[in-house]
């Protein structure tokens, strides 16, 4: 992952701000205890795993005056007891930036790991197939949770939409808001729309599915439907379609660990799942010493 843009530095750093004003408030008065003399620190990683979370790390310390003596990267294989980072500076700049820096990087870790894990069975398979986040992320905390799928993925995730101008996505609310059969539904959205904007529909049966296709949308997503009833449907698709291009097909809903390579196998070209950002099964581990000479 490149270095972020001086614009885009400036834009992570009012998020971070937000966060260190949220833990900080008036001040931290626990180190005020102790003498604010200058020293050494390291950040360890206690768990194995993928690290994610380094880049904010950096500018928590860049903005707490805390200088970053030696750091892995981001998406680093680490193993348990992995000396992360080593920080120099005044102790209570590194006290008060500590606790939101192991959180950030402890979520974005175990995103990125978790990631990785569904990233890796699928290559496993010998199928050209991403797999992607959806909306369901912590509020405030979106760009962070993205970023963390895409570094975990290696080049095998995509972060599908950012927000709800990313693209249209037609859900069965709102298909049955609408009160319109699908090929209208799709014909009206395409009318209101830009023409650099896809669109998409989530279909629950092969009829719905098949009504898309030639409702000519962009992508098909597959929701809660097994993946022999998502293989048989494409295989219509195609043969009903003919030399004409297919959509794009995405399969979400129920999707794991335990059944993610069969969904790779079903002819789909993305399985989007919330599991990543939501509910990570890898659950990262770090913490802070001070070094004592």
């Amino acid at each position: 992952m490149s270095e972020v843009s001086t614009i885009e530095k400036i834009l992570l750093k009012k998020k971070l701000e937000q966060f260190l004003e949220e833990d900080i408030r008036y001040g931290d008065i626990t180190s005020k205890v102790l003498k604010n003399t200058n020293v050494n620190a390291q950040i360890l990683y206690k768990s194995d795993g993928l690290v994610c979370g380094i880049q904010e790390a950096k500018l928590l310390c860049e903005m707490g005056n805390v200088k970053v003596l030696n750091a892995v990267s981001d998406g680093d294989e680490l193993k348990k007891g992995t000396e992360v980072m080593k920080l120099s500076g005044k102790l209570h700049d590194i006290l008060s930036i500590e606790r939101t820096m192991l959180n950030i990087m402890m979520r974005m870790s175990s995103i990125a790991s978790t990631t990785f894990q569904f990233s890796t069975l699928i290559q496993q398979t010998g199928e050209s197939v991403k797999i992607a986040a959806t909306r369901k992320t912590t509020p405030g905390f979106r760009i962070f949770e993205k970023r963390a799928v895409e570094i975990g993925g290696k080049g095998y995730s995509d972060t599908h939409r950012w927000s709800l101008d990313d693209m249209i996505l037609l859900k069965d609310t709102h298909l049955a808001a609408s009160k319109q059969k699908i090929a209208k539904l799709i014909e009206t959205a395409k009318k209101k729309t830009s023409f650099s904007k896809k669109i998409e529909l989530e279909v629950q049966s092969p009829e719905d599915a098949i009504a898309a296709a030639q409702a000519r949308v962009d992508i098909v997503m597959f929701d809660n439907m097994s993946p022999g009833k998502i293989k048989s449907t494409i295989n219509k698709i195609k043969e009903i379609m003919g030399s004409e291009k297919v959509p794009i097909f995405e399969a979400s809903g129920n999707i794991t660990l335990k059944n993610i390579s069969e969904y790779a196998k079903s002819g789909v070209n993305i399985i989007s799942t919330s599991q990543i950002t939501f509910h990570p099964s890898q659950k990262i581990d770090i913490s802070l010493e001070i070094i004592n000479d």
